[in-house]
């Protein structure tokens, strides 16, 4: 595990606070406090989250997205994440290469009532 502070990885990893390399696996960490905010409630929060991570999906990379210190949520914001996500990715791809952390149980509750309406 490496935190992304100066060097070359930041050029390359500019959004990521952290990466892990394991074999063939990549692994990409976003401080969702220090990408969107303390709220993530509105659509065009959910989708600047979507513009973040599509290329990293798109190139195999895991996705993790740790919502340390992130204090409310909204069912508009995981449904413009997901929904656009589920648009350009097939299911398994987004359930197997995102993994949350940190989220609240009110967050984990909009999560997955996103997954089951999308």
């Amino acid at each position: 595990m490496k935190d992304i502070v100066d060097g070359d990885e930041s050029k390359c990893f500019r959004n990521v606070a952290r990466w892990e390399q394991d074999g063939e696996t990549v692994t990409l960490t976003y401080r969702i406090i220090s990408e969107v905010g303390r709220e993530c409630t509105a659509r065009s929060e959910g989708h600047r989250l979507f513009l973040l991570i599509w290329h990293d999906l798109a190139t195999k990379c895991t996705v993790e997205l740790d919502f340390a210190g992130v204090t409310s949520f909204s069912q508009t914001f995981f449904d413009a994440l997901y929904g656009e996500l589920l648009k350009c990715f097939q299911s398994f791809v987004v359930m197997r290469r995102i993994h949350s952390q940190n989220l609240s149980l009110v967050g984990w509750d909009l999560l997955h009532s996103t997954l089951r309406h999308i």
